[in-house]
């Protein structure tokens, strides 16, 4: 899951914060692969404006993306139990004349959180929503249990990126 704060105004100029006057977050679950057909892949590219090449590729650290300012496509959706939600439909670099003009200073502290490498200094900074996603996880669940624990892989996820790559 990658989760972005959003600094703006909503379509009636009032700013998008949240009811302690911080910045509001949206985030979008990506698949953690970096695969000719992944999402993140499509993201990152249309994020950095180019395609990446097979060295970056094969060395693409998630950890870059931390603190990088984006534009943001955002839709709003009704779910199956017919609640709203707010979606990322476009990750976009963010265009040289708003750079120009300044961007905003960061609320919050920047965090990458690891399942595979897991740090609880970093997994308390965590929201309790985003806690009850990574406890309702696959990889979060095999963890708990001891016998699949031990069989559990560990790696970067990139691991078996050039597996991916049909050539």
């Amino acid at each position: 899951m990658v989760q972005f704060e959003v600094h703006g105004e909503d379509a009636d100029g009032q700013p998008l914060v949240t009811d302690k006057n911080e910045p509001m977050s949206v985030s979008k679950r990506y698949t953690r692969s970096l695969a000719e057909k992944a999402a993140l892949r499509a993201d990152l590219i249309s994020w950095r404006g180019r395609e990446f090449t097979a060295d970056e590729l094969n060395s693409f650290d998630l950890k870059n993306i931390l603190g990088a300012w984006a534009m943001l496509s955002i839709v709003k959706s009704a779910g199956q139990n017919g609640k709203e939600y707010t979606n990322i439909a476009n990750v976009n670099p963010v265009p040289a004349t708003i750079k120009r003009a300044g961007l905003p200073n960061g609320h919050n502290e920047l965090v990458e959180f690891d399942i595979d490498n897991f740090d609880p200094e970093v997994y308390n900074k965590l929201s309790k929503g985003v806690k009850t996603i990574i406890e309702g996880s696959p990889e979060w669940k095999s963890r708990q249990d001891p016998v699949r624990k031990q069989a559990t892989p560990t790696g970067s996820g990139f691991d078996d990126m050039d597996d991916d790559i049909p050539f």
